[in-house]
């Protein structure tokens, strides 16, 4: 799918308020289906008792899932800590997540950790478009990701300009950084 296409999908999905019956049928092949569905609907009605998510091993969501979630998660007010391993983000997927959480006002800690297929450059680019200019971002977490010479190359311009303190990246990388400095 091309960005211009997903960027048409975030925002018909952003448009549209989808009620809680057309949001079930959007994640309804989830395990554990009903249990999962009610602890998303903590999130998209930003309950404050829900501020750390964790979803782990999402490999069955759907580019609209996706970003249908990134629009959740970005409204949420109270969510400070999100924790995304083992998603096997297609590129879209990650893209159109991102596009909904750049809207979070209170997202303080990032965890994309074990998604290895988004350590390239097309992967850190997308990751490179939500840390750029990112005021509330502290932490980065992104262990596991596959991350490349070139993926990186995306990700250090926009780390810049960011107000990320810990980035967390693997203990041969770390390495590798430190000699850099």
């Amino acid at each position: 799918m091309s960005s211009n296409n997903g960027k048409r999908l975030r925002d018909q999905i952003d448009d549209a308020e989808l009620s809680d019956e057309e949001d079930e049928v959007l994640f309804g092949r989830q395990v554990n289906g009903a249990t999962f569905f009610s602890g998303l609907l903590t999130i998209k009605h930003d309950n404050p008792s829900e501020c750390q998510i964790c979803l782990e091993d999402n490999d069955e969501f759907s580019t609209p899932a996706w970003a249908r979630l990134g629009v959740f998660f970005g409204n949420n007010i109270n969510l400070v800590s999100l924790d995304l391993m083992r998603c096997w983000f297609e590129a879209e997927d990650l893209r159109v997540l991102m596009e909904g959480l750049k809207r979070s006002i209170s997202l303080r800690k990032l965890c994309l950790s074990h998604n290895e297929d988004i350590g390239g450059a097309e992967g850190m680019t997308v990751v490179a478009s939500y840390v750029d200019g990112n005021n509330q971002l502290e932490r980065l977490i992104l262990t596991e990701t596959g991350l490349k010479e070139e993926g990186l190359s995306k990700l250090v311009p926009a780390l810049n300009r960011s107000s990320i303190q810990h980035l967390y990246l693997g203990s041969i990388l770390q390495r590798r950084i430190r000699v850099l400095k």
